[in-house]
């Protein structure tokens, strides 16, 4: 494990020494991570969230996913017009996402928003493209393991995303965008979002039921028995499972998204000057109280230091090189008020 260690240091301190290898190492790896971003949240929207069997109930997906979905069901489903619904559904999810990425060009940086287009280009590109054959894959189709594996499938896309400071389009874009102005978790925001589009796809599918009785009697349980006997029963049932698929997508993000986290960090040393390199490493500042040891009855310097959870593993690591006798408690902080530095997006 050391050894692993050391030379991740050392190709570290490689590329710290060659700016364009750096850059072009960096361009390279959160390429890997968009499309792999990408390739997750398809999976997880052609196997859980809108699966090709006719037997098999739909729920909607969060953000423009969510929205596309609600227009392909309109003109597919309520207006009868054939076209296939999965390459419909792809040229939407990226028409949407225009204005979005355009707010993302003006509003946070261009190199998160030309990852973001990948990100949805991909995405549209795996949703047309992964064969209906991989729905053979579920090894318990239950609507219920759908839901959670769908919100898990979402969180991580979104969350790799974050991790290489890009989105995966859509509100994702917004909720990034606010969450970091104003210091805090990403999760709460997508949910307030998607109240919304959960809303509009449950009226859509009411009307769709209501229109069209044999759209819900096809639906059925894995005994094979039909479930629904009435258009309301499907349309909240889709929504119960909607919910629960955005809860779980914005635990996910919020468990794996520590950006926007802060932890504190109480520090009791000897060296006077260990304030100074903190300082100099970490662009946050730090508070100093004198106290003295019960047991020695030396003195001691407490330090206070709030900072980005993200940033712990390499204070901790300065903070011990530089006084291997140290004595450090780390607690995770809710909020803070005031002055904090946020790392700007690359």
């Amino acid at each position: 494990m050391n050894h692993k260690k050391t030379r991740f240091t050392h190709l570290k301190n490689y590329l710290a020494k060659h700016n364009h290898l750096k850059t072009t190492f960096d361009y390279a790896v959160t390429l890997f991570m968009c499309i792999l971003s990408a390739f997750i949240y398809s999976v997880g929207f052609r196997l859980f969230i809108n699966p090709s069997s006719p037997q098999s109930l739909n729920f909607v997906a969060s953000g423009v996913s969510g929205l596309s979905q609600i227009i392909v069901k309109v003109i597919v489903d309520i207006f009868g017009i054939n076209i296939d619904r999965y390459v419909f559904q792809s040229i939407l999810y990226s028409s949407l996402n225009i204005p979005v990425l355009v707010f993302a060009w003006i509003k946070v940086t261009k190199r998160f928003t030309i990852f973001s287009i990948l990100n949805v280009l991909f995405t549209s590109l795996f949703i047309a493209i992964i064969p209906v054959s991989w729905a053979n894959l579920v090894v318990l189709d239950t609507e219920l393991t759908r839901t959670l594996l769908a919100g898990i499938f979402a969180g991580l896309c979104a969350s790799i995303a974050f991790k290489f400071e890009h989105s995966a389009g859509g509100t994702d874009v917004f909720t990034y965008f606010f969450a970091n102005r104003r210091s805090t978790n990403v999760g709460k925001y997508a949910i307030t979002i998607n109240v919304v589009i959960m809303l509009l796809y449950t009226a859509v599918s009411l009307i769709e039921n209501y229109q069209n009785p044999a759209a819900y009697q096809v639906y059925v349980n894995s005994s094979g028995n039909q479930i629904f006997n009435n258009p309301l029963s499907p349309a909240i049932t889709s929504l119960l499972y909607s919910v629960i698929y955005v809860v779980m997508s914005a635990i996910v993000v919020d468990l794996i998204n520590i950006r926007n986290k802060k932890t504190q960090l109480q520090i009791i040393t000897t060296n006077p000057d260990l304030s100074k390199e903190l300082i100099v490493h970490f662009h946050h500042g730090c508070t100093i109280v004198k106290g003295t040891g019960a047991y020695t009855g030396n003195e001691r310097f407490v330090l206070y230091m709030t900072i980005s959870s993200s940033e712990v593993r390499r204070a901790i690591e300065l903070i011990q090189q530089i006084d291997p006798h140290v004595f450090v408690n780390v607690t995770a902080v809710h909020q803070v008020y005031g002055r904090f530095y946020i790392r700007p997006v690359k």
